[in-house]
């Protein structure tokens, strides 16, 4: 017997198997919907992960199988050694299924960190989904600041919120622009309001501005602060010239990320 705890989700995605691989099995494809990524595509090849100013996370791929699954274990010496299996299957003629196995929860804290990671998933998986509806093939930049907000989950919601002039119950289909003093530009439209009462709330957004991507506006966890995040994935050429102005903003407002 093992009390050990899986995450076990899965998205349906419009699209082929190949477009979807590349998506959850490419430094490029991972990069768009998730974080910065290079991944060295073979068994025993590494994995890079980018978290910015939350440090970086490496890992080993155990599995190879083109188009249908990929799994890499992680490689820090630090933590839980977690496991992470992709496995994509054809739905209907329209798109495929991606599903995700979380592995490697145990032991102390084991159901927090399970918790709290399921969370920061509904969220990427749903970007996955943009990305494949919106942008099949191409490659983003992210832009990925978060800080960490003092308050409950609703609590630290509502103050992103206020922070950017945007109300906290918006519903899919709005349109928005964010506005105050020296709050940076974005423009966009909801795609999908996310909510797990206490513990996440967050907007899925398809970008007009700074440029056409896709981007979130979250607070994860709850109890006595929430991680705050508004990450961008931008597509347009120039996306490259375009400057990080969130980082600063969040920092000055509410400090570095725990």
């Amino acid at each position: 017997m093992t009390d050990e705890r899986v995450i076990d989700l899965s998205i349906d995605v419009p699209g082929g198997i190949t477009d979807a691989w590349r998506a959850v099995a490419t430094g490029p494809g991972i990069s768009s919907w998730f974080v910065p990524c290079q991944v060295e595509e073979r068994v025993g090849g590494e994995v890079v992960l980018d978290f910015g100013e939350m440090g970086s996370a490496r890992g080993e791929v155990t599995v190879w199988e083109p188009p249908t699954r990929f799994a890499y274990r992680g490689a820090d010496e630090e933590g839980p050694r977690l496991s992470f299996e992709w496995q994509i299957s054809e739905a209907d003629a329209d798109g495929c299924t991606v599903r995700l196995l979380n592995r490697g929860f145990s032991g102390e804290g084991a159901a927090e960190m399970a918790e709290g990671m399921t969370g920061g998933w509904l969220i990427y998986l749903e970007n996955l989904r943009l990305h494949l509806t919106h942008f099949p093939g191409l490659e983003a930049r992210a832009i990925t600041p978060t800080v960490t907000v003092p308050g409950d989950n609703e609590t630290a919601w509502a103050e992103l919120c206020a922070a950017l002039d945007l109300q906290v119950d918006l519903g899919e289909g709005a349109h928005f622009t964010t506005s105050g003093e020296g709050v940076p530009m974005l423009i966009g439209t909801i795609e999908k309001n996310l909510a797990v009462p206490g513990k996440l709330s967050a907007y899925l957004v398809r970008t007009e501005a700074p440029g056409e991507g896709t981007a979130f506006i979250a607070a994860e966890g709850g109890g006595e602060a929430a991680a705050c995040s508004v990450w961008l994935y931008l597509y347009d050429d120039d996306r490259d010239e375009i400057e990080d102005r969130w980082t600063p903003f969040l920092h000055e407002r509410w400090g570095t990320p725990d």
